[in-house]
């Protein structure tokens, strides 16, 4: 199916996007013609229904290239929400983030968890795009309050964090925006729950539900943030400068890091950043992804979007991401195996072939065992 269908179906259907159901939100359609001010309006709109307006309010005094974020990363940021809760529903993955994350009882738990790690997971790219103004900075003077770092060492990926943005500072001249987004994320909220929380648990405050779970949550989507986009580093003087052997020592798991693991599938296969000067109802309408046994995305790019570098992200998942890749014969399929499974998806492949033809000369097809 066409993407452009996928998140037309999506948008249709107003439980499977929007958490606030009683919320008023601005349409989250904004595809059928070149429109970031709507997608970036959509994403505002999502946050001021949660209560969450200090996630961006700041922003737009502290950076004078905010309308770098509005015209690169918007309209990419609300096609890999709805791509992640395409891939949730039809991969069946509700079992695995319920073993992953005992706060999550349900599928809305998820979607909480979801749209606060989605749309927030490239805001730091405001900072990113003005590295040159803020290269001085360490990452406490990111936040809010420079005492707010403290807070973020609750993180499980704290230290890792902290030394990979070092080194993208020093080495290599650039603010790290997941770094930076997810320490902001978890600060901030971190501060405004605790508030309500130390003068009563699980309980009503403006209309929404503030618990321990939920910051929680809020933590999992700040790790997600942090981690997603940590590469590898060829360099072992420098892994070794900067304390970061386990980037090149660990991938992310399906089943022990599952929102971390959705964000960098969405993340990569998401289209609409690779192709940025194309219309975006046009690049989504000339790419079908669908789903096979629950264990299988077929993406199908026509020939209009054919690139090599859409294909080599994609190609290179397994270089962080917990998964194998066999490329077939005519390099335009692979299959992906999620190996968290002892079965081995690369080599056991006779159900997927069937569904292959030569006609498929421009698929990649994931392959997926849980």
């Amino acid at each position: 199916m066409k993407l452009f269908k996928i998140y037309e179906n999506i948008n249709q259907n107003r439980d499977e996007w929007c958490y606030y159901r009683q919320a008023y939100l601005n349409d989250i359609f904004p595809f059928k013609k070149q429109s970031d001010d709507n997608a970036l309006s959509f994403i505002k709109s999502y946050l001021d229904a949660g209560g969450k307006r200090n996630l961006y309010a700041k922003i737009d005094n502290e950076s004078k290239n905010f309308d770098k974020f509005e015209n690169v990363r918007a309209q990419h940021t609300l096609s890999t929400f709805m791509l992640g809760i395409y891939f949730y529903n039809k991969l069946n993955l509700e079992g695995i983030f319920k073993r992953a994350y005992s706060q999550i009882q349900d599928k809305h738990d998820w979607l909480f968890m979801w749209y606060l790690t989605c749309l927030y997971h490239d805001i730091g790219y405001i900072f990113e795009n003005d590295s040159k103004d803020h290269i001085n900075k360490s990452l406490k003077g990111f936040l809010p309050r420079e005492a707010d770092l403290r807070v973020c060492r609750k993180l499980d990926n704290y230290k890792l964090g902290l030394n990979y943005f070092k080194y993208r500072r020093k080495d290599c001249g650039v603010i790290d925006h997941g770094v930076v987004g997810g320490f902001r994320l978890y600060s901030i909220l971190y501060r405004a729950y605790r508030k309500v929380l130390n003068v009563a648990e699980n309980c009503i405050y403006n209309g929404l539900l503030y618990s321990e779970e939920f910051l929680q949550l809020i933590g999992h989507a700040s790790e997600a943030i942090i981690r997603h986009n940590m590469w590898n580093i060829d360099d072992a003087e420098i892994r070794e400068k900067y304390h970061l052997e386990a980037l090149n020592n660990t991938k992310i798991s399906l089943k022990e890091e599952p929102i971390t693991f959705l964000l960098g599938l969405c993340d990569t296969i998401e289209p609409l950043k690779h192709f940025r000067n194309i219309e975006p109802n046009f690049v989504l309408d000339h790419i079908d992804v669908d789903i096979t046994n629950n264990k299988a995305i077929k993406i199908n790019i026509d020939s209009p979007l054919l690139e090599e570098e859409y294909y080599k992200k994609i190609i290179d998942l397994p270089k962080w991401l917990d998964v194998g890749v066999r490329i077939s014969d005519n390099g335009n399929v692979c299959c992906i195996e999620f190996t968290d499974s002892k079965k081995d998806a690369c080599n056991d492949t006779n159900e997927i072939d069937e569904e292959i033809s030569a006609a498929w000369e421009n698929m990649i097809l994931i392959g997926i065992n849980k």
